[in-house]
């Protein structure tokens, strides 16, 4: 309750407790929402999902820990000394697209505590150890964000498709619970060439996540195979890829309930995947290291190290 003794919403809808549930059996039979996370009790909701998320933190700090390694053996391997490694470095890791690429010297972006000497020394740093979890925002925040994010949510929905279901569905509640734990995901992209995007930590502008239904049907639905009745943003770099929230079905079985799934779009592969859960994801999202093509990694690499030689040359020169 608020100051004056009214109820505040949370976000999710809370017949009986502060799980994202939804009556589904209140919804007309044809818009029917299958959501099983949210038939748990709030505190088997809570210890699932914390589990979810330190097995995610394991996974993912091996990953980036094992990809910035690889990384750095990679230039060092290269032809020079210790200072045009750095330079390759720091040209590297300040890539924002696997197109824009600006020669730069060590240390560039980089602000480290400890001092590097070669890239190698960055094994041993604690700077660069990364678990791939955002802090968690403080809980009115993320109570608010979630009220607002369901008003607009339901705002852009298919009224065709979900009738006055529009007026009472919820988002789901795995993804309330997550947002309750962690203040989203990330990963590090050391090797700057998938530029994965984070996932749910977009929690200040739930009117520009809601992004049009059409956009999404556009990218996730091309044949035809299923229809999206409502959905957000979850994630975008604004460059390389973008996650969403789908509530969908598939069309060749029309008995199927409404669903929400995660989708993932890469533009430039272009690449399209979808879970059916969130924990699924979070098991594809921590396997960053497995995903690496690492001869474009290595080509890159090479080509950053022309560019410093030249530089160097150029330099030497002038």
């Amino acid at each position: 309750m608020d100051s004056q003794g009214n109820s505040q919403d949370s976000g999710c809808d809370e017949p009986s407790s502060p799980s994202c549930s939804e009556d589904s059996s209140t919804l007309e039979p044809q818009t029917k929402i299958h959501d099983p996370f949210a038939e748990l009790s709030p505190s088997e909701q809570s210890s699932i999902m914390s589990a979810h998320l330190q097995r995610y933190e394991e996974r993912m700090t091996d990953s980036n820990k094992r990809t910035l390694h690889r990384v750095l053996d990679i230039i060092s391997a290269t032809e020079g000394d210790d200072a045009i490694h750095l330079d390759i470095l720091a040209t590297h890791m300040g890539r924002e697209s696997r197109t824009i690429c600006d020669q730069k010297t060590w240390p560039g972006y980089i602000q480290l505590e400890q001092e590097i000497v070669r890239p190698s020394d960055l094994k041993t740093s604690e700077d660069w150890v990364s678990s791939g979890v955002l802090c968690l925002y403080e809980e009115e925040f993320v109570a608010s964000f979630l009220r607002d994010l369901k008003i607009v949510v339901r705002n852009k929905a298919d009224k065709d498709l979900l009738g006055t279901a529009t007026e009472t569905f919820d988002l789901p509640a795995e993804y309330c619970e997550f947002a309750r734990q962690c203040g989203g995901i990330f990963y590090e992209n050391y090797d700057r060439t998938r530029f994965t995007c984070p996932f749910g930590s977009q929690f200040y502008h739930p009117e520009d996540m809601a992004v049009p239904l059409e956009r999404m049907t556009r990218i996730f639905n091309d044949d035809g195979y299923f229809e999206v009745a409502a959905g957000w943003r979850v994630g975008d770099n604004e460059l390389t890829t973008s996650l969403y929230y789908m509530l969908c079905r598939v069309t060749a079985d029309m008995d199927e309930p409404w669903q929400w799934r995660i989708g993932y779009f890469d533009y430039d592969t272009p690449d399209m995947r979808l879970w059916e859960n969130l924990p699924d994801f979070l098991e594809w999202y921590s396997e960053g290291y497995d995903r690496v093509i690492w001869e474009n990694v290595e080509g890159t690499i090479e080509r950053i190290h022309e560019t410093c030689l030249e530089e160097l040359e150029g330099g030497q020169t002038r």
